[in-house]
């Protein structure tokens, strides 16, 4: 009988350390879990953190006032320090035919095509509106309007959109990437056509075709 009871204790111990080693088991699986989650959590805190900061920095940069809508543009005049706070707007030229022409000091493309335009608007002025938008580069140049003599047009400087140096209107009117880019404006503001390069004699059927102008 004492055997029996011995054994009975030693199988009794046995099974009460496998209880505990499987208890200790366990709680260390449920704290390795809630470590797992802390850490998970941690890191979507700090990604939507990371997020928050990008997404604010974006419109933070892109808070510059006016309006790029397609039917509806109103942007800071490109000019000299003294006019820095003159506005451009589509409702400027209600009433008139309007021919509006993006370009870049960079765009090897608007360098060869703003003579054209030049001449052509000299020939088409007082019958058509000229605007010319400077676009996708940061400062306030003159230069490829003053190399080419593109001196009564009213200019301005695009903002806001998707590349540096600002790009709204150009991202709503531009229809396959590329410049330089044109649109061609009714006297009521509607937009008729937006074309890529144009040559002189292309710009002026385009006169012809939208307004009725002919020029030669």
């Amino acid at each position: 009988m004492a055997g029996k009871r011995k054994a009975d204790n030693q199988q009794a111990k046995k099974q009460s350390k496998a209880t505990e080693r499987a208890r200790r088991e366990e709680e260390a699986r449920r704290r390795a879990r809630s470590t797992r989650l802390q850490y998970l959590g941690l890191i979507g805190v700090g990604v939507a953190l990371i997020g928050g900061l990008v997404v604010w920095a974006v419109l933070g940069a892109q808070a510059e006032s006016g309006a790029t809508g397609a039917d509806d543009w109103d942007l800071p005049a490109l000019a000299n320090d003294d006019d820095a706070d003159g506005r451009i707007t589509l409702a400027d030229f209600a009433g008139t035919p309007l021919v509006v022409n993006f370009y870049a000091n960079w765009c090897t493309a608007c360098d060869a095509e703003l003579p054209h335009f030049s001449e052509v608007s000299a020939q088409a002025q007082g019958q058509v509106q000229f605007v010319g938008v400077h676009t996708q580069e940061d400062g306030a140049s003159l230069e490829l309007p003053d190399e080419h003599g593109v001196n009564w047009w009213p200019l301005a400087r695009d903002i806001n959109g998707t590349r540096s140096g600002g790009s709204g209107l150009y991202d709503s009117l531009a229809r396959t990437p590329g410049m330089p880019i044109t649109a061609f404006y009714s006297p009521e503001g509607q937009l008729l056509e937006v074309t890529n390069t144009l040559d002189g004699d292309t710009l002026r059927g385009k006169l012809q075709q939208h307004y009725g102008v002919v020029v030669s």
